[in-house]
């Protein structure tokens, strides 16, 4: 180990010798061989359909939806349906359906064959998404076993358990998921194994739709007195603050930290994020998993006199 470490210090005495343009050749050199150089990419022939007729396709998803009856059926446990309101309980599922509706306009796509609704809580999102979907197969998980089987029993979905820790590899893959407010409770470490997760149980060509808490919802909460300063001051310096359990409480991430996370994933392709685009408060992140679409960032971070 002290053979290998004079002999780093060797090069570096030989490198300092160097004028300032063989010396930036040299580190060149050196970070290509430790990390590799991206390769151009080679993206696969899109298969895209037409832009007009999956405007159609939607606008007959959306009158299907609204003659039909959506399922009122509230467990009393249901601890987001407060003070008996049903209108706001409402509108955010109709909400879900305009982010994955504006999703499927990016993506030109008109159906798919199977989606997840995580975390399905009691039904909030899954009992309007049986209703634009009736010609898809939904799957519910929660980590509350309660709760998953209540969207199981009432809206005829199926059920599916996924790993706390979003360990190891999906026994399953999707064509749509959607993640309504779970990014807004993990930490960071969670929250970047999610997302690594949630991309490789995709299908080719599949969605990932998800909320967080970006800038204007940290702003709002910290007028409320619901962030710390400190915890304000983490945010703005860093992208990302977290408060609460170790596994679950509160966390406030800036568009910025969720690209450099995605950028790390080789076969996810961003095709958009809206600030305030789901309720009006958490942002909305659209990724189509597209294998060999671009090349993976590396996990060091760049050193500062490689060009």
């Amino acid at each position: 180990m002290v053979g290998y470490g004079s002999q780093i210090m060797r090069v570096v005495y030989k490198i300092r010798r160097l004028s300032q343009p063989a010396r930036r050749r040299a580190w060149k050199a050196i970070y290509r061989a430790r990390y590799g150089w991206p390769a151009p990419p080679h993206p696969r022939p899109r298969d895209e359909q037409p832009w007009l007729p999956v405007v159609q396709a939607l606008l007959a998803r959306w009158e299907r939806y609204h003659a039909a009856t959506v399922d009122l059926t509230i467990s009393e446990h249901d601890d987001m349906f407060e003070n008996g309101n049903l209108r706001p309980y409402l509108s955010a599922g109709t909400s879900a359906l305009e982010i994955i509706s504006e999703a499927m306009l990016l993506a030109r796509k008109t159906h798919f064959g199977n989606l997840l609704d995580m975390p399905c809580g009691y039904g909030r999102v899954t009992r309007h998404l049986v209703k634009f979907f009736p010609d898809s197969a939904i799957f519910v998980s929660e980590v509350d076993k309660a709760k998953q089987r209540f969207c199981a029993s009432k809206f005829a979905a199926e059920q599916i358990d996924l790993p706390a820790d979003f360990s190891g590899e999906p026994v399953r893959h999707f064509d749509l998921i959607f993640v309504g407010s779970l990014l807004t409770h993990l930490n960071e470490n969670l929250s970047n194994d999610m997302l690594h997760y949630l991309v490789r149980a995709l299908s080719e060509g599949g969605l990932l739709v998800f909320t967080t808490c970006g800038r204007h919802g940290t702003v709002v909460s910290a007028g409320q007195g619901y962030v710390e300063p400190n915890a304000l001051h983490r945010f703005a310096r860093k992208g990302f603050v977290y408060e609460g359990a170790p596994t679950y409480g509160s966390s406030r991430m800036a568009p910025s930290w969720v690209l450099r996370t995605l950028e790390s994933m080789p076969d996810a392709r961003v095709l958009g994020h809206k600030e305030q685009g789901w309720g009006t408060l958490q942002d909305v992140f659209v990724i189509e998993k597209d294998t060999g679409w671009t090349w993976p960032r590396p996990l060091k971070p760049r050193w500062p006199w490689v060009a």
